[in-house]
């Protein structure tokens, strides 16, 4: 089997969305000192990491503190032997369609937006816009829902989603909610260009409704950082999940989206 993929492992997040605010320079000097806890790992079984952005973050300097964080993701990417996923603020207007352009040619491979941060609707047509650059550009967009957040609502990300149509992205943290994983299960998995990150996954019968229903191939493992990766670990090895479906939550999905080659043995 392929090494295990976190397409979500969020080296800012502490667990509680309200209080996830960084600045800028201290998110830089966060990310170049994190070592994660896998690297205590033998080497085979330590998950290949998507390094994602802080939630919240200061924007003093505009788009430059963007560039300073996705440059800071970049390069420790590389260091620890993953990828990285940018962000850019959509207020930036075309400088954000340029960071946009200019992170993809460094080698991102994503790219994170959470409209309540943001203050933008999901379902925006500015976010349409661009979603479907990034796609243009080769990166995945990925978007935040919360149960709790009226713009961040699953019926918006739908939304956003038909709006894009061809365009793939990924939905990060909506499982965290039974109501969420019910409208999936409900509704065959929503749009069909929409995969799910597990994030935020709380019981192992949520997961085996979504497989059940269907869903095994839009799945991908995420942590959200690493203070969650083996609850959520635990909850796949918990579940019956036949071993092509297993693999795919586990590596294939994200491997194919992002358009990797094989990667490591597990």
């Amino acid at each position: 089997m392929h090494r295990l993929f976190d397409i979500s492992h969020n080296a800012f997040a502490r667990g509680n969305d309200f209080v996830d605010f960084i600045e800028t320079k201290d998110a830089v000097a966060q990310i170049d000192a994190f070592v994660p806890a896998i690297t205590e790992l033998p080497e085979a079984l330590r998950p290949t990491l998507l390094l994602t952005p802080p939630l919240y973050h200061s924007l003093a300097d505009g788009i430059a503190d963007n560039r300073r964080i996705n440059d800071a993701l970049l390069a420790n990417s590389t260091r620890l032997g993953g990828f990285a996923a940018g962000i850019v603020e959509p207020k930036f207007g075309d400088a954000a369609m340029r960071e946009i352009e200019r992170i993809a040619g460094l080698g991102a491979k994503a790219i994170v937006w959470s409209a309540r941060a943001q203050g933008v609707f999901v379902n925006d047509r500015l976010m349409a816009d661009l979603c479907r650059h990034a796609s243009e550009q080769g990166l995945i967009p990925m978007i935040h829902s919360a149960p709790f957040s009226v713009n961040e609502s699953l019926e918006r990300v739908w939304s956003l989603a038909r709006k894009c149509e061809g365009v793939p992205i990924i939905v990060a943290g909506a499982l965290a909610s039974w109501e969420n994983v019910q409208a999936i299960c409900d509704n065959g998995g929503g749009p069909a260009n929409l995969s799910y990150e597990l994030s935020g996954l709380a019981t192992t019968w949520d997961l085996a409704s979504l497989v059940a229903c269907g869903c095994s191939q839009r799945l991908l493992f995420g942590s959200g950082g690493p203070r969650f990766l083996t609850e959520i670990l635990k909850i796949v090895d918990a579940c019956d999940i036949d071993p092509e479906g297993r693999e795919a939550i586990l590596s294939g999905n994200a491997q194919r989206l992002l358009m990797l080659g094989g990667g490591g043995e597990a």
